[in-house]
């Protein structure tokens, strides 16, 4: 089914979901009502049709209920759609024994009838899904839609067929064999009890002498018709009440007992036990078992007591029971007293109540009022428990008495519910998710609300959460295998299934070799230069060649170079032209000159026995002997080291990371784990780099640049450049050649193009000298140069000829090249632009503005060039349609200790973002064309009433709409727009009592605007650098108050007037003004919190924040004042003296906005993705309730006294602008946008998460 719902969707239809499940009812006429409005009220949700359901209900309450249903179809789903529409009704049996269900049926048919009169009905289509013959769902149906339909009968296993299952064996094939034969001799190859005892069989030896005590411990328990599904779900078919079922229980009594009853494929008894899975499939003359299994659990016994209560038979056993108790009155009334009584009194000794209860069970007669006493103890401690093993044991008790799993399982779910309302309140979104979806045990339509609400929009498509140890250094993925290779900041590397669960295949710490040189020193006091002098060096080591030395001069400049050739021990090495030497001939002699060896390779250890300096016209000259020698140590190896990663992650390089350590580079195969050796250099790169295809190395040390094999470990091509680069080497995204660019002698830049194969020179052309990075294209079909300034080029490496100069109107800053000339770029702004190069033949391109992110490195495109994934503001990750222009997912993430990355699948299908620790995989399903706004919006404000929306942009200009236009998507009227800055508009107010909206701009500017006309007014107020942070206009509209980089100013809104100008430290970030419009309240980067009055000069009073104070608001009198910070520090001030009031609320996230209700006594907090509404107590503020809120939503504006409400904007960074609106009173109203089968996913696992012994969530780290 979810399968089908999300094909429907890609292909732009609509669906809904009604499980029924979830609609509890009961047999009353009223009951059945609201029965059938719980179903158009689902349906309205899932279609997201925002009309006003309740009222309409009641208006159409004269017509039947068919009919309303009928009536609800046509006004309601088909008049507010376009597209075709499909109701799945899910586990219809539920529904089989209610005595109107024939009016659901009766409903649903006159819909399909009516396609013969209204064509429109053609988009409306039902899927009904359950388990029911074609018969059961005619009802109250005068032409029945269902018995023309074809039936399924799940098939099972034959024995050969279960054979299939031999390779999850750890053991041979005739064991395996022999353990699957006995699997099919308890349950003839049901699909599902084959599957799951043949895995409990494997798990613990794979013998088939393990199989019969699986089956009893797993199946024949007492309480495992409970708490094993399948059998409570057979159990449940079967009870309940209704005709059908009581005969069919009937009939199973008499199975159980062996009388034969002849096979009736139209009696609705027989047919119930076939739905159920007790009774066979097969085509045979008598009624049998499906299996022994079944047998052995639905008994005869169990179906007597399934029965309803036979009152002619009780009148019997109650006459008999009389005469009983007439006769031992004692043993009832007298002999038990002493236990009752101590079961009745007990309150914690639970000791003695277990040790009471087994007792008094023994009597006769007593076992159930022993065990509802218990239970009735039981049920108590758990309430009241304050620790997960007080419940715990509680419920282990209450499970080990007959009847009482139900009971057992509210509990529970009573228990994790208000584990995961806790953590709402803390704002810990995926520690509730877990305990609400454990809360579900207690079928509580209250967790099944908070988890859907918690799984949101986002949710669904969440495929596999890793937790870290350590925050990851560096990560990439193998999208053909499926793997991620992740290094962590404690230098391990690992290895794991990207979308499995499962530990790492290696965990292996990576390291570099690490040389230890040795330096000995020489003074020299003889003036002159060095000209042609000789270095005298004996050194003893078996292997020459792995001895590196470095000569230094008096100057620091040096050389570096190998053991020169021996004769009986003794080397020198003259100052000629070819000599590693000639560098140092005109330094001066006079001072210390040292001498550093170095053992590149480990394993063999060498000595320096002796080493001097000879100088032209010297007899004697200078030496140096160390006493006994100096050894030459071995290097070794380190893990401080920098680690780079192939683009598939297949291939690490790494390298010592201390400064000034020298060493090699040491390559790993990441799949494996293992090292596949050093690559030994003179001296360290300055730079290096992994093609993309991690053929090829290109480093560059100095002056030269070397192109290595990687597989071979060996220099394909050297080039020495006179002058050095001008850029860092480029290799194109295809990896087959390398861009260099060198200075030349005259000042100019050569651009060259080599063959990354062999380093062959394939063109050379004159380069741009002020460039600061380039780009070079797949086949070097162009070469993308910035700079200087905003320039960008698209040059022909070539033949180097300027295609095309790519405007834009700020500096760039990345620019990310695809396989199919699909360029993208983005600026220092975060604009994302996608260029489209073919165009460049035209002469002309057009780029696409896709959206704005607050950080360019965490953004990535689809190889295929399909979409676009990048950090967005408040906190979440964009995936972006290019093609379509639509926003394919748009998911909450949290900078969990490091900056947000994100990798594309090359399909476009796939996104992983990664933050510190965590890393998530994610499904990026095809979005259905949706006509978006303009992504210019910038910042965006609501009015006190909540009915006027001002809209900011990137341009500079300003923007009025109502909130119902943006709720009823109707467009703007296309007009030529005020300008009010030169730059994007940074902050903005609106006050709808005084008819003005404040804004303030990058440039440092801010200007007022007529509400009425839209135009801006003539003041200009500016301060000496931007941008404006914040604004906010007074009450009397007399004022406005500003906020920018240095300073917060008070205007006149008459004539824009400085009147006063704030001292802060740092930047401004928040102003608020009192409502009697004299007081201002100013926060600071720094963590400051100013109150002054605007009229008078004296200083103004402050006081201590936390961090960067973001949010300010005064109460309603003025009196209090709360801010909001950066580190999620919630605190009141008292106004007249910046008094701290009580303690601080610290939330776990930063502070964006908050506001006081109408009485001062609630105050609402929004954070990037959380709306909290706190209880202000004489101890500080504390959280009273907490709301999940949509993806990409601004600051809001209470809608009612007391927070009642709350509306908020968003959808700014979705190019979707639109309103939102929540109750804060009760939890039913939380928003559910997500699909009900996301209900019954495995969250712990999905969240990477896991329940320590104490039930606290915890990492499953790896």
């Amino acid at each position: 089914m979810a399968r089908t719902i999300r094909g429907l969707r890609a292909d732009g239809q609509l669906a809904a979901v009604v499980d029924l499940t979830q609609i509890g009812a009961r047999g009353e006429s009223t009951e059945a009502g609201r029965w059938f409005y719980s179903i158009a009220y689902r349906i309205v949700r899932e279609l997201r049709i925002k009309v006003d359901l309740q009222s309409w209900w009641q208006e159409k309450s004269v017509l039947l209920r068919e009919q309303r249903l009928s009536e609800f179809f046509w006004e309601i789903v088909l008049a507010n759609t376009t597209a075709p529409v499909t109701i799945f009704f899910d586990e219809i049996e539920r529904a089989l024994d209610l005595p109107y269900a024939g009016e659901l049926f009766a409903a649903l048919s006159n819909c399909y009838n009516s396609r013969a009169t209204e064509p429109d009905y053609q988009r409306l289509n039902f899927v009904v899904m359950g388990v029911a013959t074609p018969h059961q769902l005619s009802r109250g149906v005068t032409l029945p839609l269902f018995l023309d339909g074809l039936a399924i009968e799940p098939r099972d296993f034959t024995l050969e067929e279960t054979y299939g299952l031999v390779d999850g064996f750890d053991t041979g094939e005739e064991q395996a064999q022999a353990a699957l034969n006995r699997v099919h001799y308890w349950v003839k190859g049901q699909p599902y009890l084959t599957q799951k005892i043949s895995r409990a069989v494997a798990r613990r030896s794979g013998n088939a002498d393990d199989v019969d005590s699986i089956v009893r411990s797993q199946f024949l328990t007492q309480g495992a018709r409970d708490e094993e599904p399948l059998l409570n779900h057979v159990a449940g078919q079967l009870t309940g009440g209704g005709p059908h079922k009581r005969r069919a229980l009937i009939l199973l009594k008499k199975l159980g007992k062996g009388a034969p009853i002849v096979a009736d494929i139209e009696s609705p008894a027989q047919a119930a036990l076939r739905l159920s899975g007790i009774s066979a499939n097969r085509d045979e003359e008598f009624l049998t078992y499906r299996n022994r299994l079944v047998k052995s659990v639905f008994t005869s016994r169990w179906a007597s007591s399934a029965l309803p209560f036979d009152w002619r038979g009780a009148a019997v056993a109650a006459a008999a029971i009389l005469v009983m108790i007439l006769l031992p009155i004692w043993y009832t009334k007298y002999f038990p007293r002493p236990y009752i009584d101590t079961l009745t009194a007990v309150t914690n000794n639970y000791a003695v109540a277990l040790d009471t209860h087994d007792k008094l069970r023994r009597f006769p007669g007593f076992g159930s009022t022993a065990d509802e006493l218990l239970a009735d103890i039981m049920i108590r401690r758990s309430r009241t428990a304050e620790t997960y093993s007080e419940v715990r044991a509680a419920d282990d008790v209450l499970r080990s008495l007959d009847g009482y799993t139900e009971t057992a399982d509210e509990l529970m779910g009573a228990y994790w519910l208000q584990r995961a309302e806790s953590a709402v309140l803390r704002g810990r979104r995926d520690e509730a998710l877990v305990y609400a979806d454990l809360a579900q045990i207690g079928s509580s339509a209250a967790a099944a609300d908070l988890a859907s609400s918690l799984i949101d929009s986002d949710y669904p498509y969440l495929l596999r959460t890793h937790r870290f140890d350590a925050s990851l250094l560096q990560w990439e993925i193998d999208w053909d295998s499926q793997g991620l290779t992740v290094v962590d900041t404690l230098r391990q590397g690992r290895l794991l299934s990207l979308t499995a669960p499962g530990s790492s295949t290696y965990t292996q710490a990576l390291t570099a070799l690490q040389h230890v040189p040795v330096s000995r020193e020489l003074g020299v006091d003889e003036p002159g230069s060095a000209g042609a002098f000789q270095l005298q060096i004996d050194v003893e080591h078996e292997a020459e060649e792995q001895v590196m030395l470095m000569l230094e001069a008096p100057s620091g400049a040096s050389v570096t170079f190998g053991l020169p050739p021996s004769i009986r021990s003794s080397r020198v090495m003259r100052v000629t032209e070819q000599s590693a030497l000639s560098s140092l001939a005109d330094e001066d002699r006079r001072g210390v000159w040292r001498l550093t060896l170095i053992d590149r390779v480990q394993g063999q250890v060498g000595r320096l026995n002796r080493w001097g300096l000879l100088f032209a016209e010297e007899l004697r000259g200078w030496e140096d002997v160390p006493d006994q020698g100096l050894e030459i140590p071995d290097p070794v190896r380190t893990d401080q080291i920098d680690v780079q990663l192939s683009l598939d992650g297949r291939l690490g390089l790494a390298r010592p990371s201390r400064p000034g350590a020298r060493g090699a580079l040491t390559l790993w195969d990441l799949e494996s784990g293992s090292s596949l050796g050093d690559l030994q250099l003179d001296t360290l790169p300055s730079y290096s780099l992994l093609s993309p295809d991690a053929r090829r190395l290109v480093t560059v040390t100095g002056n030269a640049l070397t192109i290595w094999d990687v597989d071979g470990r060996s220099a394909v091509a050297r080039i020495v450049t006179q002058t050095g680069f001008a850029l860092p080497p480029t290799v194109s995204v295809d990896g087959q050649y390398v861009a260099i660019a060198e200075h030349l002698e005259t000042g100019a830049v050569l651009y060259s193009l080599l063959r990354a194969e062999d380093g062959e020179l394939v063109a050379s052309i004159e380069g741009i000298s002020d460039a600061r990075d380039w780009v070079l294209g797949p086949q070097a079909r162009y070469l993308i140069v910035l700079g200087p300034g905003r320039l960008a080029q698209l040059i022909d490496p070539r033949r180097g000829e300027l295609i095309l100069e790519l405007p834009h109107s700020r500096e760039l800053v990345r620019f990310v090249a695809t396989a199919d000339d699909l360029l993208l770029s983005v600026d220092v702004a975060g604009d994302i632009l996608v260029w489209h190069l073919s165009d460049a033949q035209q002469g002309d391109l057009d780029p696409q503005l896709v959206g704005i992110t607050v950080d360019p490195q965490s953004v990535s495109i689809a190889g295929d060039g399909s979409v676009v994934a990048y950090e967005a503001a408040n906190s979440h990750v964009i995936v972006r349609d290019i093609a379509n222009d639509t926003i394919a997912l748009s998911a909450r993430v949290h900078r969990a200790g490091g900056p947000v990355r994100t990798r594309l699948a090359p399909d476009g299908q796939m996104v992983v973002t990664a933050s510190g620790a965590l890393l998530q995989i994610w499904e990026v399903t095809p979005a259905p064309p949706v006509r978006l706004a303009n992504v210019g919006v910038s910042v965006m404000a609501l009015d006190e009433t909540a009915q006027i929306a001002a809209l900011g942009y990137r341009d500079g200009h300003v923007q009025i709409r109502t909130t119902a236009q943006l709720q009823e998507r109707i467009e703007a009227q296309r007009e030529i727009p005020y300008i009010g800055h030169q730059g994007a508009v940074t902050s903005i107010v609106v006050s709808s009592a005084r008819g003005l909206i404040a804004s303030g701009g990058r440039d440092g500017v801010v200007r007022l605007w007529s509400l009425t006309s839209g135009a801006p007014t003539e003041p200009f107020m500016r301060h000496p650098d931007g941008p404006i942070h914040d604004v906010a206009i007074s009450d009397d509209g007399q004022w406005v108050i500003s906020a920018a980089e240095t300073s917060a100013m008070a205007w006149a809104t008459q004539d824009g007037e400085l009147a006063v100008e704030f001292p802060i430290n740092g930047s401004a970030l928040a102003v608020s003004i009192a409502p009697d419009s004299s007081t201002v309240a100013v926060g600071d980067s720094a963590g400051n919190v100013f109150v002054a009055a605007i009229d008078d000069s004296s200083p103004p009073r402050s006081a201590r924040a936390q961090a960067g104070v973001t949010a300010l608001t005064f109460g309603p009198n003025g009196e209090r004042l709360a801010s909001g910070d950066r580190s999620g520090r919630v605190q009141l001030w008292s106004s007249d003296d910046a008094r701290a009031l009580g303690s601080a609320l610290v939330l776990p996230h930063a502070i964006r906005w908050l506001g006081f209700g109408a009485d001062g006594d609630a105050l609402i907090v929004q954070t990037d993705h959380w709306v909290h509404r706190l209880a202000i107590e004489p101890a500080g503020p504390v959280v009273a309730a907490s709301w999940l809120v949509g993806v990409d939503v601004e600051e809001g504006v209470p809608t009612a006294p007391d927070g009642e409400s709350l509306r908020l904007i968003g959808g700014r960074d979705l190019g979707l602008v639109d309103v939102e609106e929540i109750s804060l009173l009760s939890a039913e109203d939380r928003i559910d946008l997500s699909a009900p089968q996301a209900l019954n996913r495995d969250w712990i696992g999905v969240l990477g998460l896991a329940i320590d012994e104490s039930a606290e969530v915890i990492g499953a780290n790896r």
